[in-house]
Parts: structure tokens; sequence; C-alpha cells
């Protein structure tokens, strides 16, 4: 726990949930269990031209990874020798008073081949109490108000809804994020539907696999839970040994 409150999870595929207490979670609240049995966790997608889809956070068997891990930060980092692309993933909370969790994904190109790729993140926003995971989880969603802004999704419930009553809600839940170099995501998913398509789920989703356009929206009401966030949608070219 950082001393603003912001209490995080982190498994080394990168499951876990983030929250600021009982009644504020920002993903999907889970138990020890949980940690290998749900799909929902940050992820990072990787579409290669012309050799398809590689996830970084998912772990293969004939993949080369290793975990390092402090107070407050974890620091992943897999390759995947075939494609000629390692990934260093570093999630890590603040000193400062923001209550946030940073992540910081850094692509290296090791092959002897430049690479046009297209990245993809997935993070899943819960966005309400603990509680609400099996207690008004559906009557909750239908609360959820989504923004798409330039850097990513906003959600900010109507109102909190759990055994403390009905109140109204001041928590607005959120994933954005940048470029190396500061330039916005070119789009974003405001929900898990538009982001898995239809047949696809969190481990093979049908936006990264068929490379489908990113989808707009100015205001919904949504009626599943308010999920992901795609904010890396832009390609860039790696020259051998580069970085991206």
């Amino acid at each position: 726990m950082q001393r603003s409150g912001t209490l995080v999870r982190d498994y080394p595929t990168l499951h876990g949930d983030i929250k600021t207490g009982q009644n504020h979670f920002l993903t999907l609240p889970v138990s020890e269990q949980d940690l290998h049995n749900t799909r929902s966790a940050r992820q990072f997608w990787v579409y290669v031209e012309g050799r398809g889809p590689w996830s970084a956070t998912s772990a293969k068997p004939k993949e080369s990874s290793s975990l390092e891990a402090g107070a407050l930060w974890h620091k992943l980092t897999r390759e995947n020798k075939t494609l000629g692309l390692k990934a260093v993933i570093t999630n890590f909370v603040p000193a400062g008073p923001e209550q946030v969790e940073i992540m910081r994904v850094e692509l290296t190109n090791t092959g002897k081949k430049p690479l046009a790729i297209t990245a993809t993140t997935a993070i899943p926003i819960f966005g309400r109490s603990a509680d609400n995971l099996r207690d008004h989880r559906h009557v909750t969603s239908l609360l959820h108000r989504i923004e798409q802004v330039s850097q990513g999704v906003l959600v900010m419930p109507t109102m909190s809804f759990d055994e403390r009553g009905h109140h109204p809600n001041s928590t607005v839940y959120g994933i954005l994020g940048v470029e190396g170099d500061g330039q916005v995501p070119a789009g974003s998913f405001p929900t898990v539907a538009s982001f898995i398509g239809e047949g696809g789920n969190f481990d093979a989703p049908r936006r990264p696999f068929l490379r489908i356009g990113i989808c707009r929206i100015s205001r919904m009401w949504n009626f599943k839970d308010a999920r992901p966030w795609a904010p890396f949608v832009s390609k860039a070219a790696s020259s051998r040994r580069g970085k991206a």
C-alpha cells in the first residue's frame, strides 16, 4: 500500500487488482485463486505484419521470461525468439499522492529485419465496490457512464449501490496512456464486446487477431461490465535491436 492509499496486487502474468479500498476497485477484485483462474488481466498485444498477433503478457512454453519485483514495483521480461521481439513490462505505484498505477511497456526488435507492429493494450475496468462482484453486479453495471477521451477511457458510475445503501457517486475510474514520445493512442474500445468481438475472449480477442478497426462512441449507457481499453492502436517500425 502506498501513502496515497493505492493498493495493487500483481501476478507474473499481470493478473491482479488495483484499488484504493474495499469500495473502490479500478479492476476486477480477485482472490489468490483468481490470479491464475481469471482471464481478466493487464494485457498487451502486438500484431506483427505478416506474422500475426503475440501476447506479451501471456506465458508460452517456448518463450523465455523472467521476473523482478520489489516494494510496489513489478518487472516482467518476455522474449519471442521466433518473432524477434522482446517486451519489458514494468508496473509500479509512484511515491506521490496520485492514486495510480503506471504500466510501462518497452519493445525491442532482437531480429535482423525491421518489423512493422501494431500494439494494443486491454485492461478491463470494474469501477465499483468489491461487494458488487457477487451482489447487484448486473444492476451496478447499468449505472456505468463511459466516456472516450483522447488518452483512453473514463468510467463514472452515477450511483454507489451496495450494502451501505444508495449514494451518488463522485469517483471517476480510468485507464489512460501515451506512447513513448507523448503521442496519444489512435483510438480505444469502450466495452468488452467491442474488443473481444463475437466468439472471442481475452485470451483470443477478435480485434488484435483480425485487425478490426477501433470502436468509437460519444456516450453510452453500458449494459455489461465497462471494460477494456486499447491505448496503443498505432504502428511503429522497429529496426534491428531498435526499440519501439
